[in-house]
């Protein structure tokens, strides 16, 4: 099988606009895409029980494969509750939540099988194995290099840590380059949160900066548009942040970009593939759809059971809370 043009919709379930829209931003993103229509997990899937990523391995070959106009996830829908236990059926969710969900899933059955291990059964939030890294997140992972700088003598210490996309606070940023430069900016370090320097052998105040270490091969990007407080609840920001089709990640990186595991620099070009939108002022009043790339280039609209040709114009001017780029030239499969 190869990837093709636009696929087939799929159906809403009761309440799980936000499921499709992540689906198709899943099934629209080439390295991913392909690696399920080889069939790659499910040849060797060691998982007892329930498999997120035979579950999805099977949808992409369907959404690649069929020519109906709609499919009907039943399946994923139906073990919701296994992606994310607080998840509860026929009510709106977030689409970020299960994102981050599924591919924890699939980022589990993935090890078990590499690393040899004897599955595991049906659950929720087990451990991962630890032994090696999955085809998932050779894709997916990259690492967060955080700096604490000493107020008092000017030492620094780094910590690497791993991450699976970025979460962007949009409250000072109208566009995705201002939030990352917000994101990677020095932020002091006082009171309560001072730290301890070896040097100074005391607490101490000073500034913290994050920085991207290693470049993931698919970069998503949340815009934290959804606020929560207890005294208002959740609300939304809706306004207008600009992004487009090519990113350069060459200003926010611990110097050049280096693949996972510290291999030679890598290009720090990211393609926009595919957009998931959230239409309506509230998380739990409004509606989830996604917008993607199809294999022809042609940007399509995936609205539950609905898919139609979109515009180029369309797909950056939505009113994004997912975005998904792929890396521009990455490195030849080992």
């Amino acid at each position: 099988s190869s990837v093709r043009g636009a696929g087939p919709g799929l159906s809403n379930l009761g309440q799980t606009c936000f499921m499709n829209a992540a689906l198709q931003a899943l099934a629209h993103l080439p390295p991913l895409a392909q690696l399920c229509l080889s069939r790659h997990h499910s040849r060797g899937c060691r998982v007892l029980g329930w498999c997120a990523y035979c579950e999805l391995e099977a949808l992409i070959v369907e959404l690649h494969g069929s020519a109906a106009r709609s499919l009907a996830p039943t399946a994923m829908a139906g073990k919701l509750r296994l992606i994310a236990r607080h998840f509860r059926p026929d009510r709106p969710q977030d689409a970020h939540e299960f994102l981050l969900g599924l591919l924890s899933r699939m980022r589990s059955a993935a090890a078990e099988g590499k690393c040899g291990g004897g599955g595991a059964a049906d659950g929720v939030g087990g451990a991962e194995p630890q032994c090696c890294s999955s085809e998932v997140d050779q894709l997916f992972g990259g690492s967060l290099v955080s700096t604490l700088t000493c107020g008092v003598c000017g030492g620094s210490t780094t910590a690497r840590e791993s991450s699976a996309g970025l979460s962007l606070g949009l409250h000072k940023a109208t566009t995705v380059e201002r939030a990352l430069r917000n994101f990677t900016a020095s932020e002091p370090i006082k009171g309560d949160d001072s730290f301890w320097c070896a040097a100074c052998a005391a607490k101490v105040e000073g500034t913290r900066r994050l920085r991207l270490g290693d470049t993931p091969h698919v970069l998503v990007l949340q815009l934290k548009r959804f606020r929560y407080d207890c005294a208002r609840g959740a609300s939304k920001l809706c306004h207008a942040v600009q992004y487009e089709e090519e990113l350069d990640l060459a200003a926010v990186c611990e110097g050049a970009g280096l693949a996972p595991g510290g291999g030679a620099p890598l290009p720090l070009t990211y393609r926009l593939c595919a957009v998931v939108a959230h239409e309506g002022r509230e998380l739990h009043v409004g509606h989830f759809h996604c917008l993607a790339r199809a294999s022809s280039g042609v940007w399509h609209r995936f609205d539950d059971d609905k898919v139609r040709q979109a515009s180029a114009r369309q797909a950056v001017g939505a009113e994004a809370y997912l975005l998904f780029y792929v890396r521009t030239h990455p490195p030849a499969r080992g």
